[in-house]
């Protein structure tokens, strides 16, 4: 649990970061932004699924064979509830007006995010509610609606970015309110060994992440050492999940491990969230090359007085094979099996 606690990295610090970048156009060309944006969400579903799967593993009094099934239910669960909500979000207050299509969207999503949440627990098998299918189905329904939503989703997600600015310093105060070391004791070699666990971790989670892009081509050395920079930072994910297993906790056995994966939420959160700020803020455009908007112009009138040229050879040529050759070259041109490279003679 302490483990997918520390892997997951908090979208709230990197999506901001990474927006700015590639309106900038650092490394749009070769989709960088895009990459760890997309990289970091799946990070933080396969986090939250598995911490979940481990809670029940950990605090499950269950017979073990329904405890090793429990966890992939949750996960299937989740997902299978994540795609219903999805289908119905598709067609959800079509035809009716921009306004009210926002507005109905937006409840139907937070609906569906509470009902999942609240639903998942009352769910009891042999005594106990499926919770890591609640935290993967709200985490999946988001994704699929968005995903059908297109571009229809921007007034919603400035809804929910509203939404956030009141829930965010709530999140991170209740998980600031369960530590508490005047009540329980200040034990600076616990604390000691937190810390040396956080950064380990991050050590190693750093030399995977680049050894994960290392043999990408189209990456410089520089952007390939940027990308463990940017999934460094850990927040929301953490302070949404740091409490869980303390929560849950039924002894006061489970409590000190529940205690000890709370403080390395808290102490990852501590360390990484603003470092990792400041390092993307200060690497981002040394270390990620910024694209040339002249040189994707020159490619499109290059192409397209290529096009032309090629479709004039096939008009005015009396050679029966000539267009096939012209229409050959057209599907290439189209499908990128067939490259210009424009050179810039003087005419003597």
């Amino acid at each position: 649990m302490a483990g997918c606690t520390v892997a997951a990295v908090s979208p709230a610090v990197v999506l901001p970061l990474m927006l700015h970048l590639q309106e900038k156009r650092y490394g749009t060309k070769r989709g960088i932004p895009t990459m760890v944006i997309a990289a970091s969400s799946f990070d933080d579903v396969i986090s939250i699924s598995l911490f979940f799967v481990f809670l029940t593993l950990a605090y499950s009094t269950s017979e073990l064979a329904f405890t090793l099934i429990r966890g992939p239910l949750e996960l299937l669960v989740g997902l299978i509830y994540g795609i219903l909500i999805g289908i119905i979000g598709r067609y959800i207050a079509q035809g009716e007006k921009q306004g009210s299509v926002n507005r109905n969207r937006l409840m139907f999503l937070l609906g569906a995010a509470l009902l999942a949440i609240f639903g998942s627990k009352k769910i009891l098998i042999n005594g106990s509610g499926l919770g890591g299918a609640g935290a993967l189905g709200v985490v999946s329904s988001a994704l699929l609606c968005s995903l059908s939503w297109k571009e229809e989703k921007k007034l919603v997600e400035i809804s929910l970015k509203i939404i956030w600015q009141f829930a965010q310093p709530i999140l991170f105060g209740i998980i600031g309110y369960e530590i508490n070391f005047l009540r329980e004791g200040f034990d600076g070699i616990l604390i000691a060994k937190i810390i040396t666990v956080v950064v380990l971790g991050l050590i190693a989670r750093s030399l995977l992440a680049f050894l994960s892009v290392a043999c990408t081509r189209d990456f410089l050395l520089r952007e390939k050492l940027f990308i463990p920079i940017a999934w460094l930072p850990k927040a929301t994910v953490q302070a949404a999940i740091g409490s869980v297993a303390l929560d849950t906790a039924t002894n006061e056995n489970e409590m000190y491990y529940g205690k000890i994966v709370l403080y390395i939420a808290v102490f990852s959160i501590l360390i990484t969230a603003p470092m990792g700020a400041i390092l993307i803020n200060l690497t981002g455009k040394r270390l990620v090359r910024k694209d040339d908007p002249e040189e994707n112009e020159t490619g499109k009138k290059s192409l397209k007085s290529v096009e032309t040229g090629v479709t004039e050879i096939s008009q005015s040529s009396k050679d029966s094979a000539s267009p096939l050759v012209a229409k050959s070259l057209m599907e290439g041109l189209q499908n990128g099996d067939v490259h210009v490279q424009v050179e810039h003679n003087t005419a003597s």
